[in-house]
């Protein structure tokens, strides 16, 4: 099920990729979804979810009258093949070139017109509360990293982070629902580590981990209407 419009997001990768110009096609990319331009496996992940939203987008048009029509039609067609161009060699001037600055303000009200037809919101989270968890999920790595934690313990805990810490930066791609799971992966594994993580219940970084759980399940709870899973076990183990 649909929970956030996928023609906003769309309109904003898009807009950050033609902001950057008739620029090297690796580094388009990488700053659009901003990842390492040497991860390319990456890359081709993150276009294929873009291709997913312009997909999502174009059905959303099709299936409503007001919608679809020639207009906008021929304005999400040139966004298609202007997306058909990727690579990860040469420069972004044919992709900009079909991109023009009437098919961009095109899409923002195909955008607007979308969130009223189908009630949907443009984000279903606070964006500056993900990035703030973000924030604090590169910190707390860092202090793992370089804790005095078992090794064991250090491995369990920056796993995880390091798979909650991707699926918020595909939540400004692809929504809430990666999120989810990975906070539900995360929950599963924790229970099947408690023996290995119960002795260090009472270090400072250990308990962060916790709070950054709680924090994404009370996140993903307002949003989906979801009974808080976290919030009894993580109590297990923030006990002072």
């Amino acid at each position: 099920m649909i929970q956030e419009n996928p023609a906003a997001k769309l309109y904003s990768l898009l807009e950050n990729a033609q902001r950057m110009g008739n620029t090297r096609c690796r580094t388009v990319w990488a700053n659009t979804f901003d990842i390492d331009e040497s991860d390319t496996s990456a890359l081709l992940s993150k276009y294929n979810s873009l291709l997913e939203l312009y997909f999502s987008t174009k059905k959303l048009i099709k299936e409503n009258a007001r919608l679809d029509n020639d207009k906008n039609n021929s304005y999400i067609n040139a966004i298609g093949q202007a997306l058909g161009l990727f690579s990860l060699s040469g420069n972004t001037g044919q992709f900009s070139s079909l991109l023009t600055p009437e098919v961009m303000l095109a899409l923002h009200y195909i955008s607007e017109n979308i969130s009223l037809v189908y009630d949907l919101p443009d984000s279903v989270a606070n964006e500056d509360e993900m990035k703030e968890i973000l924030a604090d999920i590169e910190t707390l790595i860092s202090n793992i990293t370089d804790s005095q934690l078992p090794p064991d313990v250090k491995q369990i805990l920056v796993k995880n982070l390091f798979m909650i810490k991707e699926s918020l930066h595909s939540y400004f791609i692809t929504g809430i629902e990666g999120v989810k799971e990975s906070l539900e992966r995360t929950i599963g594994s924790v229970i099947m580590n408690g023996p290995v993580l119960a002795p260090e219940a009472g270090n400072e970084n250990v308990k962060s981990f916790y709070k950054v759980m709680i924090k994404l399940n009370e996140i993903i709870s307002t949003i989906n209407g979801a009974k808080e899973l976290v919030a009894p076990l993580a109590k297990i183990f923030l006990n002072d």
